[in-house]
């Protein structure tokens, strides 16, 4: 370009910034502190016929990369909208908790090289948990929670459960666990029923994620508390990623669907089906019909290679796919598949799990938990709670956390923030 004469201008343009030389799976990098969706109306995307004739391939990838983004980044307006106010009252309420929890950072390492399987709560979840209770003395077993009830409903505990959302949805998905010997991992964000203090039987891990309340933390005690954020907008993905960086592997995933198998939209055993078959179930509309009619009866539905499926799963499958080929060290399986296998691991049938050898879990838990403290025994944490209510920090975060900017309501937030902290 800057060759031409009949385009030199295009180089010296303030408003033209021009990318070169960079491969598709780069581009995402580079477009996404350019593209900003709340200071522009719309994108429009001008393709050059005659390139994308020639170099279809580079271009075609580098246009689905695009129109990633972009979903990823309104994706992320829209969670802000509808959840901003959500996280922030969650991330205050979660304040005092915080102090009694255990860092996610002191189990990363003390696992390799063991076998693991994370579960998730995917329709083929079912036809694996035989296998899975088989195998619960040879593997460590990662649930997400909506996935919790499935495990009780075959008899065993996993040894961990991932816990982030931040709607009330997940009390119900712990609902008859609170005396339960569990370790939750969850997050400052989540609803405040995993981080308060009176599930005394349970373990609680906390990790950091994007939010401002948790980047202020880590900016204040670097690395102490670390995070298994995904930012695939998932348990399953927070899961996944947990299980990679506490060392284990190989690691088998269950229950990862992004589809509807068989007409069912959630294994039996769950909340979601539970609802259904105690609650709103009567004799002219069984299980069945309701799940149909969530399956069909939205305009989002759609039906891939013979499955019935969505597209804000087949973007939530895109994102696992992206963490799942970034996993490196972690040997990966995907069990019984009711499609193709995720990317970067192999489909694996049931049989996988047998016949494994033993693991004395108790002593490698043990082990692994004997030097980690507290968040709350760091100087640097008592502190916390001093600098987040200084009135320009506390206004930053609110600002940042949900777009708020009228000063009364900052107000009442601070007011609240003082409530739940002192």
């Amino acid at each position: 370009i800057a060759s031409a004469k009949i385009c030199f201008f295009l180089s010296a343009a303030e408003n033209i910034i021009i990318l070169a030389g960079i491969s598709p799976a780069e581009i995402r990098e580079s477009l996404s502190p350019l593209i900003d969706l709340e200071a522009v109306k719309g994108i429009k995307l001008a393709l050059h016929a005659a390139s994308m004739r020639i170099f279809g391939g580079y271009y075609g990838a580098v246009k689905k990369e695009i129109e990633s983004l972009i979903n990823a980044k309104a994706g992320n307006i829209a969670t802000v909208k509808a959840f901003g106010r959500q996280y922030v009252r969650n991330c205050i309420k979660n304040m005092r908790g915080l102090a009694e929890a255990l860092p996610v950072s002191g189990l990363f390492g003390k696992f390799k090289n063991v076998p693991a399987i994370v579960l998730a709560s995917g329709p083929s979840l079912e036809s694996s948990m035989d296998a899975v209770r088989n195998a619960r003395e040879s593997v460590f077993i990662i649930a997400s929670d909506s996935a919790l009830a499935v495990c009780k409903a075959f008899g065993f505990r996993p040894d961990f459960v991932v816990s982030v959302d931040p709607q009330a949805y997940i009390s119900e998905h712990l609902l008859g666990f609170w005396e339960e010997p569990l370790r939750i991992v969850t997050s400052i964000s989540a609803w405040p029923c995993s981080l308060k203090a009176s599930p005394g039987a349970w373990k609680i891990y906390c990790s950091l994620n994007s939010h401002p309340f948790a980047q202020l933390i880590d900016e204040l005690m670097p690395g102490t508390i670390g995070s298994v954020n995904s930012r695939t907008g998932s348990v399953a993905g927070d899961a996944l990623l947990f299980a990679s960086r506490c060392g284990f592997s190989p690691v088998a995933c269950a229950g990862f669907d992004f589809g509807f198998s068989s007409g069912v939209i959630y294994p039996r055993g769950t909340a979601y089906q539970r609802r259904y078959a105690e609650i709103f179930m009567n004799r002219l509309r069984v299980p069945e019909t309701f799940n149909m009619d969530y399956i069909m009866k939205s305009s989002n539905a759609l039906r891939e290679n013979g499955r019935f499926t969505r597209r804000s799963f087949l973007q939530f499958q895109k994102n696992i796919n992206d963490v799942t080929a970034k996993l490196s060290g972690t040997v990966l399986f995907h069990i019984n598949p009711p499609n193709a296998p995720m990317a970067g691991s192999k489909a694996a049938p049931c049989s996988w799990l047998d016949n494994r050898e033993k693991k004395d879990k108790a002593a490698l838990l043990a082990e692994a938990e004997l030097n980690i403290r507290r968040a709350g025994e760091n100087a640097a944490f008592i502190k916390l709670v001093e600098i987040a209510a200084r009135d320009e920090i506390f206004r930053e975060l609110i600002v940042n956390s949900c777009g708020e900017r009228d000063e009364t309501r900052i107000a009442l937030y601070k007011k609240f923030f003082r409530q739940m902290t002192m």
